[in-house]
């Protein structure tokens, strides 16, 4: 949510960071990548600056060369495999918004991303309930006591990580 609103990020667009570290082609499923991105893209209306592919298994570093043939050569700049979290600031990421694990300096904050969720709903919710107490028009479910959704986000948050933060 926050990212739609940043002019920033509506103008340069988001870099997806994808850490294969330890993945092998059993883990892979080629129709995965096709329905996310197809869910975002419908729901999410940012525009995709760069997908960078982190420590890619050895099948990986041969296919995607073959792949990127086909591409458009905008695409091809844009998907850029990486040995390793290391060349991730050379290609002028900010190391402070990503975990550790990838390399970056982002600690505790990278990977508490459910938490983080909570809290910008939170704010969306007051945000609004403060827009529409201003109109005089309040209801239960725009002052954020919809329990059903408190629940959810609650129960998101208690669950703890079993993914790194920007791994497919």
């Amino acid at each position: 949510m926050k990212a739609l609103r940043s002019p920033r990020c509506q103008e340069r667009g988001v870099v997806f960071v994808g850490d294969l570290g330890g993945a092998a082609f059993g883990n892979l499923d080629l129709r995965v990548p096709k329905a996310i991105l197809g869910a975002i893209g419908k729901a999410v209306p940012l525009r995709l600056h760069r997908a960078c592919i982190v420590r890619p298994f050895m099948l990986m570093r041969l296919v995607i060369p073959i792949i990127k043939m086909f591409m458009s050569e905008k695409m091809r700049q844009r998907l850029q495999v990486l040995g390793g979290p290391e060349q991730l600031a050379k290609h002028g990421l900010e190391m402070k918004k990503l975990p550790e694990d990838v390399g970056g300096t982002g600690g505790e904050q990278a990977h508490n991303y459910m938490a983080m969720l909570a809290q910008w709903v939170e704010e969306e919710r007051s945000r609004e309930s403060s827009k529409k107490g201003k109109e005089g028009k309040t209801s239960r479910r725009d002052a954020g006591d919809n329990e059903g959704e408190r629940d959810a986000i609650k129960q998101t948050t208690e669950r703890p990580a079993e993914t790194k933060a920007g791994t497919t």
